[in-house]
């Protein structure tokens, strides 16, 4: 009813709530702009869980920081997706140390 789309993230292995938004749209620009505070990335991973347009277009808005190229891609395993759940979207960043 509210439309809201958690943001978590992984500490140690677990996964934690990080922020709620209101709306799908929103969400993946909060998301964008959390990859974006990542000044010097080395390897970069999306994965959808049934929406594979939607990873590409996330790649696409992603670009300017990591090229869409060299980009892994794949669809979440079957345990991400069951508690994932449909639609979701996940993004895995590795920085470089320099």
């Amino acid at each position: 009813m509210l439309n809201i789309k958690p943001l978590l993230t992984l500490r140690d292995g677990e996964a934690y709530p990080l922020e709620r938004v209101r709306g799908r749209p929103k969400a993946l620009a909060r998301l964008c702009e959390l990859v974006e505070k990542f000044h010097h990335i080395k390897e970069m991973a999306i994965a959808h869980a049934t929406t594979p347009e939607e990873l590409e277009a996330l790649a696409v808005r992603l670009s300017p920081l990591f090229p869409p190229d060299q980009t892994y891609k794949s669809r979440c395993g079957a345990t991400m997706g069951t508690y994932l759940g449909p639609g979701a979207l996940t993004v895995a960043v590795i920085e470089d140390e320099i």
